[in-house]
């Protein structure tokens, strides 16, 4: 296995499940409101309400240099690059930094939120060991957001200047987005899944002055996709394609796909060609379905002798592609999984041509099989047991099976070459999927499984 460092985001993002239907998210965000909203300081965070999946992707695109550090912490870039992640409940979502004064009086986050039902925002101060020293909350109401959220707290929270802190921030279900950037910040790093990761910052502002004119945050231009082909035989190479008559009429034999959201655009694909009239969305729920065929294993998978994609079929009679809904859910009407597809314009090309994009470690097709396969479990099992965890992998839930999923891509395909990738490195998508199935034991389940020994 290669050694180099990969992205596993991607996966807990999207598996923080439930079987409620959820918010709007919508492509098209509100304005950035003039001034930031203000937080009311609150003695105790929001009880957590247990989230439903969804898929949240992130791109990671090369950014202006940063400019001068101010006296306060920040990390308030004039253009952003589109990558963020979702403050789930059950997710570790932070901004390290360096304190400058003695006093932390306000912080301002960069966040954003379509139209839905929504949300209390808990900001937390921690110390380096992860000891909480303030708390304050914020409300995001139902038209959303996209801009900067301001915090105050009713009195200065003393801190030591040059030493490490923490900015954690929660929502109570899968809705608002905290905006990231490259490694723009030089004295902190973004943390997410409760890993600090070195090559990004969350968008953030400490002590900054109420009302200051923030810049808009203008949205970079996604990296078109590299050169490189993909390799014959491939899950790459079976996503750059489009799906075949035959294919597409083999699977609605199975399943029925109903596409009420993510159905817009222009064709990618066309029946005058051998294929179907499908948009980039619709092929890639195609792609993730012919995946589930191609990935097959050496030993039965833990939950089903069942092949995955039979096992799938079987289990579920429809998928409702939804533009209404941000978060999948489970079950409406009976045996159909509901599927967001909202968040859809915000993909970049190597999210919806490749297994994953190295930037962010997503890929639609990928996050497709992931969360087809975490919503079927769900009938079959029911909701989760531990609020909006598994209690532990013998239940072999939702969670269990998307982490044994992984595990079983990593160690033990029929055919391990379908996960080669042109980049960075050969294993990169062997080395993804452990990664997620790590991610998975330490964070989705309220009793922690002991490591897989394959």
């Amino acid at each position: 296995m290669n050694c180099k460092a990969f992205w596993f985001v991607f996966l807990v993002v999207i598996l923080t499940a439930g079987c409620a239907p959820a918010p709007l998210t919508p492509a098209a965000l509100p304005v950035t409101p003039t001034a930031p909203a203000t937080a009311t300081q609150t003695p105790t965070a929001a009880p957590p309400v247990e989230a439903t999946p969804t898929f949240l992707p992130e791109t990671h695109l090369s950014l202006p240099s940063p400019t001068p550090l101010p006296s306060e912490p920040r990390n308030a870039p004039t253009t952003w690059d589109g990558a963020w992640t979702n403050l789930d409940p059950s997710n570790f979502m932070a901004q390290t930094f360096r304190a400058v004064s003695s006093a932390i009086r306000s912080v301002e986050v960069n966040v954003f939120a379509g139209k839905g039902g929504g949300d209390t925002l808990t900001l937390t101060i921690l110390d380096a060991s992860r000891n909480v020293l303030a708390e304050t909350s914020a409300p995001v109401g139902a038209e959303g957001i996209d801009g900067w959220l301001r915090f105050e707290f009713s009195e200065p929270v003393p801190v030591r200047p040059g030493e490490e802190y923490l900015l954690r921030l929660r929502g109570s279900k899968v809705w608002v987005n905290w905006k990231l950037s490259g490694d723009l910040y030089p004295q902190g790093s973004a943390i997410v899944l409760g890993e600090p990761s070195s090559f990004e910052d969350f968008i953030f502002k400490v002590n900054a002055a109420a009302g200051e004119d923030s810049n808009p945050l203008t949205e970079a231009a996604y990296e078109q996709l590299p050169a490189i082909p993909p390799q014959p035989g491939t899950l790459d190479e079976m996503i750059a394609r489009c799906p075949t008559a035959e294919e597409i009429a083999a699977i609605d034999r199975d399943i029925e796909l109903i596409f009420e959201g993510g159905n817009t655009g222009e064709l990618v694909c066309k029946a005058s060609e051998g294929s179907a009239d499908l948009t980039a969305f619709q092929k890639s729920a195609y792609q993730a379905l012919l995946a589930m065929k191609m990935l097959t294993f050496t030993r039965p998978l833990p939950w089903t002798d069942r092949p995955l994609y039979d096992w799938f079929v079987s289990t579920a009679k429809g998928i409702r592609f939804r533009d209404d809904i941000s978060q999948g859910s489970c079950c409406s009407p009976a045996r159909v999984i509901n599927i967001p597809s909202g968040s859809f314009a915000r993909l970049s090309p190597r999210e919806t041509w490749r297994w994953a994009d190295p930037r962010s470690g997503w890929g639609l097709v990928q996050g497709n099989v992931n969360l087809f396969v975490h919503e079927a479990r769900h009938i079959e099992k029911g909701p989760h047991t531990c609020g909006n965890l598994d209690k532990s992998l013998s239940e072999m839930n939702a969670y269990g099976v998307t982490y044994s999923l992984q595990l079983w891509m990593a160690y033990f395909l029929s055919n391990p070459a379908i996960l080669t990738a042109q980049e960075p490195y050969a294993e990169y998508y062997r080395d993804l999927a452990l990664g997620a199935a790590e991610s998975l034991r330490t964070l989705a389940f309220c009793e922690t499984p002991p490591p897989f020994v394959p």
